[in-house]
């Protein structure tokens, strides 16, 4: 499937959030099913790789590792069948298109696949996001022009 516009809901704090994304690409490659974001920029392997799970909220470096995570969460999340399958979120770079698929990944060289014990530890960092964005600590910007390039634009509707 090329383009797929993905949404969800989650309650956080009595409060109901509607989280939506869109996958480039979602394909079946092999005994993969792939969910897929094209970059035209470089990505490197590093920017989707993570050690500990609080980092993909605490450094923005792993903006691309969290979206990714994201869309991946809400595709299966709609396809909870699925779960359990061999599943991978990964960025093509059309800058480094020679590296091919570029997944995320759990330390390095170690592919992280999309399942159920992925979607519970992800949905956690989740839902600390949107418990921090109804704390009194966040405050939107009303400069939108920063939100261009914020990894949460899509948290908080910008």
């Amino acid at each position: 499937e090329k383009e797929l516009d993905l949404e969800g809901k989650i309650k956080v704090e009595d409060v109901l959030f509607h989280l939506v994304g869109s996958a480039d690409r979602i394909d079946k490659f092999g005994d993969s099913l792939r969910i897929i974001d094209y970059k035209s920029g470089k990505v490197e392997q590093k920017e989707v790789t993570f050690e500990e799970w609080d980092i993909l909220i605490e450094n923005p470096e792993k903006g691309k590792a969290f979206q990714l995570l994201m869309y991946a969460y809400l595709y299966l999340k709609k396809h909870p069948d699925l779960v359990g399958n061999k599943i991978i979120a990964g960025n093509y770079s059309f800058k480094n298109i020679v590296l091919g698929l570029i997944p995320v990944s759990e330390k390095k060289d170690k592919i992280r696949f999309m399942n159920k014990d992925t979607m519970d530890k992800f949905q956690y960092q989740l839902e600390r996001i949107l418990s921090n964005i109804l704390s009194k600590d966040f405050v939107q910007t009303n400069d939108r022009n920063i939100c261009q390039w914020c990894a949460y634009k899509h948290i908080c509707n910008r």
